[in-house]
């Protein structure tokens, strides 16, 4: 009997240590996936901020833009960082790096918020260029 209670004592021992680890690698899991999200969300930004640099310095190319599809795409990318930035707000507290993930998904929020607006102001200011000049 006592054997029998070592034995099960034993593989609790086991079973705890495999979830303990199993938890371990879980969250060093979601730490990958998160800091992975995270370079993939900065590099976005940048994207973002290199197009609104070249539409600054060249105004003129908004008048070969598909602007329709361009606003379409920053309002599709708007409602989808905003759903993001919900749910990293629900978790932020949870560890460093959801903190860093959603600190990341805000600027990217705004960066897409503050590019619409202001290729939507550059294209009125091109637009009223344009019609002033004829």
């Amino acid at each position: 009997m006592t054997t029998h209670l070592h034995f099960e004592d034993a593989l609790m021992s086991i079973f705890n240590t495999v979830v303990q680890s199993l938890g371990s690698i879980k969250k060093e899991f979601i730490d990958t996936l998160l800091m992975n999200l995270i370079v993939t969300m900065q590099n976005k930004n940048k994207k973002l901020r290199d197009i609104l640099f070249e539409i600054e310095e060249n105004p003129q190319m908004l008048l070969n833009m598909d602007l329709e599809d361009f606003y379409d795409t920053m309002l599709q990318l708007e409602d989808n960082f905003k759903q993001l930035l919900k749910l990293a707000e629900k978790h932020k507290d949870k560890s460093d790096m959801f903190m860093q993930f959603y600190k990341t998904i805000d600027e990217l929020y705004g960066t897409v918020v503050y590019v619409n607006i202001e290729v939507g102001f550059l294209e009125a200011e091109l637009k009223h260029e344009i019609k002033n000049a004829s």
